[in-house]
C-alpha cells in the first residue's frame, strides 16, 4: 500500500463507520446541538507529497467524536485529504482501490 493510500485509508474506515453504524435521520438527532468539525488544510507530510501526485494534495485533520452517542465524550484526530480541481468546471475522479 503506497503512503497516499494509507493516507486516505483511516477516513475511508471513518466514513464507512460512520455511514455504516448510524442511519441518517438517527446521526442528525444525535448531532443536533454540535458544531461541525473545521478542516485547516495545509502542506501534506513528507511521506504523502513524495508519492506520485502527492505534491498537489492539500491535507489536514478533525476531531471527531470517538462515539457519536456522546458527542460532547472524548474526541479523536481524523486525518484527511483532498485533491483540488486543476481546471474551474473540470473534476477528476480518483480510484484508490
Amino acid at each position: 500500500m503506497t503512503a497516499l493510500a494509507a493516507a486516505a485509508a483511516p477516513t475511508q474506515v471513518a466514513t464507512a463507520l460512520l455511514t455504516a453504524t448510524a442511519p441518517a435521520q438517527a446521526t442528525t438527532a444525535l448531532l443536533a446541538g454540535t458544531a461541525r468539525p473545521t478542516v485547516a488544510w495545509g502542506v501534506c507530510p513528507p511521506d504523502i507529497a513524495a508519492e506520485p501526485g502527492g505534491d498537489a494534495l492539500r491535507c489536514g485533520s478533525i476531531s471527531v467524536p470517538l462515539d457519536y452517542r456522546n458527542p460532547q465524550g472524548r474526541q479523536i484526530s481524523v486525518a484527511v485529504s483532498k485533491l483540488p480541481a486543476i481546471a474551474g468546471g473540470q473534476r477528476r475522479v480518483v480510484s484508490c482501490c
